[in-house]
């Protein structure tokens, strides 16, 4: 399963929208791995923000507030540099990061020489830990064993639930079934038939569920969610499953109306006003027919049970944990897993991440 790829994000940020930034190479610096890792987490953030035209806090909560910690995955990182199973390359890193600012919007990889500031050292077969373990690009699969084994990433009609797709590929969740399937296709160019609950659109395009073809995103008109809009639009102004049409999403301190998602990403409507996401101790949850979640540590308390829930810190080694209950984000910090048959149970080291 990879973990993390150094840009996890930035597969994930590049898919909104079109266009580029030419930004100047930066000059080497030489740079600990530890800080490397941060240093290129943080781009990612950056190219998100740029690409969905929210502000960089915003980008952070969206990207990384449900996986990891990124103090703690660097750290992982650079224990696994120390034991020689992955190669840190400090002259790549400017190239990387100037090719990450001036990426396209339209990207679904990362840049080729982000391969290069950190590469794995295990072949085809080889054991591992995470994907960042692997050579040649290669996956880490950890489904049915940890450690798990270096695979090829999955290429169209693979099942991508627990690996990342072939580059250039999309992962496509089929939500149509009441079990869920996740398949590695090849984007679709405009005006290709789609279906709407599978969207295999390629950047910059949306299934309209009237034509069922892909069609350029929208700046105005009926739309089902914000993903139908151009990015810094929001599908709103009514509530869910009403005539919601694409406008210009209201950033924070404008007025709203609770649950029409009149708001930015990473704002919530809060007594009729967008408000930025909770930190720690704030209300977390489906609340007014809105996600809100949590900008530091995990939405606490069962979720499925309708109620709202509470930022809460993540968890420490050692520490009481229930992942019985449905929560946003993990309640154990990065590295570790909540220990547990059925009820609470206990936060330990997860076999399948460096310590």
């Amino acid at each position: 399963m990879r973990v993390v790829s150094l840009s996890l994000s930035f597969s994930m940020a590049l898919i909104a929208c079109g266009g580029s930034n030419g930004i100047p190479t930066k000059p080497p610096v030489t740079t600990d791995a530890k800080t490397a890792c941060a240093t290129l987490l943080n781009d990612d953030v950056a190219a998100y923000a740029r690409c969905n035209s929210v502000p960089n806090a915003v980008a952070a909560s969206v990207l990384f507030a449900l996986s990891f910690s990124v103090e703690e995955y660097c750290a992982a990182l650079e224990t696994a540099i120390t034991a020689g199973k992955v190669i840190y390359d400090a002259g790549a890193l400017a190239q990387c990061e100037t090719d990450i600012a001036a990426a396209s919007c339209n990207a679904t990889s990362d840049p080729a020489s982000c391969a290069m500031v950190f590469s794995g050292k295990a072949m085809a077969g080889g054991a591992c830990n995470n994907s960042v373990e692997c050579a040649d690009g290669n996956d880490c699969d950890t489904s049915m064993a940890c450690p798990g084994v270096c695979v090829a990433p999955p290429a169209v009609g693979g099942d991508c639930s627990q690996l990342s797709c072939a580059a250039g590929l999309l992962c496509v969740y089929d939500f149509s079934t009441a079990s869920f399937s996740a398949t590695c296709m090849a984007a679709l160019a405009s005006g290709a038939a789609c279906d709407p609950q599978v969207s295999a659109c390629g950047a910059g395009l949306h299934c309209d569920p009237s034509t069922r073809t892909c069609l350029p995103l929208k700046t105005s008109g009926s739309c089902t969610s914000t993903s139908d809009c151009v990015p810094g639009d929001a599908c709103g102004g009514a509530p869910i499953g009403k005539a919601t049409t694409c406008r210009p999403a209201a950033l924070e301190g404008a007025t709203c109306t609770p649950g029409n998602g009149d708001c930015a990403l990473g704002l919530s409507c809060n007594l009729g006003s967008c408000a930025a996401w909770p930190g720690i101790d704030g209300v977390c949850g489906f609340i007014n027919n809105e996600v809100v979640l949590c900008t530091a540590g995990f939405c606490a308390g069962d979720l499925s049970a309708g109620t709202p829930g509470v930022c809460t810190a993540t968890l420490a080694l050692g520490a009481a944990c229930d992942d019985s209950k449905a929560t946003f984000g993990r309640e154990c910090g990065a590295g570790a897993t909540c220990s547990s048959t059925t009820g609470p149970g206990v936060c330990v080291v997860s076999s399948c991440y460096e310590q």
